[in-house]
């Protein structure tokens, strides 16, 4: 595989795309990279880690191929990311999630928000697919509230971080995992009947299950 950082873009330019090797490959994208004229990168079929959080160009495409990925979205660009077949973990800040389009492919594909955010289900885009995890951020306290356009998106898990989290799933349909994790949590269903169908973790701490309705 190749590593690739971002002091590597400083003498190229008008480069719109590069392709990785196959292999274990780590690349980084920041202001370099952006200024370079890159908008995307392709993967290998091995285990890519790619961090782009500091890419401030207007776009970045990232099609990591197969494997499990690890793949941190640009903080400022809109996202298009393609994490292809494995268990892949996307990691976005929560500002960049409506914008940005997912898919996450075959296997079990996690989004992480890189910092504690306070979003509801208006906030997340329309173009996710194929993502069965949400997880909060480890640190800090977040509010998230999930509905049908996260339902859509394939998402049937919520994990919360180490703070006092919220976790609302009261717009669900369907049954889901809601997991608090470390802190007093606040976990909210729509119904008893939707409660049967799912799986509740509290976690550590004092927590709360509530309903919608």
């Amino acid at each position: 595989g190749l590593s690739i950082t971002d002091e590597n873009f400083g003498r190229i330019a008008g480069v719109e795309a590069i392709q990785t090797k196959n292999g274990t490959n780590y690349v980084n994208l920041g202001a370099t990279a952006a200024g370079s004229g890159l908008a995307t990168l392709v993967g290998g079929t091995g285990s890519d880690t790619i961090d782009a959080t500091a890419f401030s160009g207007t776009t970045l495409t990232i099609d990591s191929d197969d494997s499990a990925d690890f793949i941190t979205g640009s903080s400022t660009a809109t996202n298009r990311i393609l994490a292809g077949a494995g268990d892949d973990a996307i990691t976005l800040v929560g500002g960049a999630v409506g914008s940005a389009t997912l898919a996450g492919g075959a296997g079990t594909d996690t989004l992480s928000l890189a910092a504690n955010a306070t979003l509801t289900d208006a906030n997340f885009g329309t173009n996710i697919t194929d993502i069965e995890v949400l997880r909060a951020a480890s640190t800090g306290a977040s509010s998230l509230a999930v509905g049908l356009k996260v339902q859509a998106g394939g998402i049937r898990t919520v994990i919360g971080g180490d703070a006092n989290d919220t976790l609302n799933a009261a717009a669900y349909t369907t049954g889901m995992t809601l997991n608090g994790g470390i802190g007093d949590d606040s976990l909210v269903v729509s119904t008893g009947a939707i409660l049967g169908q799912s799986s509740i973790v509290g976690g550590s701490g004092t927590d709360t299950l509530s309903f919608a309705v």
